[in-house]
């Protein structure tokens, strides 16, 4: 298993996606300090804070995505892994600590150049939106939920066995179908009572919710869904992922 993901880190470091993670991380973060330095009459540390955790969180199903991309391996290239003896069981855990490990080096990496960058900003001595803490713990929560959809991304991949079909998918899942129900869970019906479970299994949600939980002591958190959205995407979904990759012909 160790010489797998030593192998897979290798291979994900030198992937397109890999790279495209890095870039559009530092821009970010890059026309963040700009459009702040630019446009705000005064520039506060705690805003820039705020932006960029905001900015994570629209992003965080495309990060997802492409995580996929990097760290997921075609069908031939799983078929090799096979014909050398590899477990299949050891290739699906195998593939999501390498997701996991590029997940957690980005959030570590880009944290330390947002804290870096934010010293260009002065503290709001006032009424702060969000200090280093709560960045933190939004990052980490979003780190949370890309790790969750991750999850739901590979099982797609491994049903599929195509990276723009489980891409597709994941973006319809995770973003655009969320985004729809959260138009009609208020309406007293059938419909808006199904389309209000869909959106709190959400991990979006859940985890955002989850940060605010330990922000605000007067939230009440809903752990009901939170379980269940973890049941969901870390058992159900991985057990899926393991029963299609023994499925398969190699």
């Amino acid at each position: 298993m160790f010489d797998y993901i030593k192998a897979e880190v290798y291979r994900t470091r030198k992937t397109s996606n890999n790279w495209i993670m890095w870039v559009l991380g530092i821009l970010a973060i890059g026309l963040t300090v700009i459009s702040m330095k630019s446009f705000d009459d005064v520039p506060y540390r705690d805003n820039f804070y705020f932006g960029i955790a905001q900015m994570l969180s629209q992003m965080a199903v495309f990060i997802s995505i492409l995580i996929m991309g990097a760290s997921f391996k075609k069908d031939f290239e799983e078929k090799n892994y096979v014909q050398k003896g590899y477990n299949r069981s050891n290739i699906i855990w195998g593939d999501l600590a390498v997701a996991t490990l590029s997940r957690i080096v980005k959030a570590v990496g880009l944290t330390i150049l947002v804290y870096l960058s934010s010293l260009l900003f002065k503290a709001d001595p006032v009424n702060p939106h969000m200090d280093l803490n709560d960045m933190l713990l939004a990052v980490f929560c979003i780190t949370l939920a890309v790790f969750a959809m991750n999850c739901g991304t590979y099982m797609i991949y491994n049903v599929s066995g195509k990276s723009g079909v489980a891409s597709m998918l994941s973006f319809l899942l995770y973003l655009l179908i969320p985004q729809i129900m959260s138009a009609f869970m208020e309406y007293d019906t059938f419909l808006g009572k199904l389309c209000k479970h869909v959106y709190n299994l959400t991990p979006m949600n859940n985890f955002f919710n989850l940060s605010r939980y330990f922000e605000n002591d007067g939230f009440e958190m809903n752990w009901k869904y939170f379980i269940a959205m973890l049941v969901i995407n870390f058992i159900v979904f991985n057990a899926i992922s393991l029963i299609s990759k023994k499925r398969k012909r190699y």
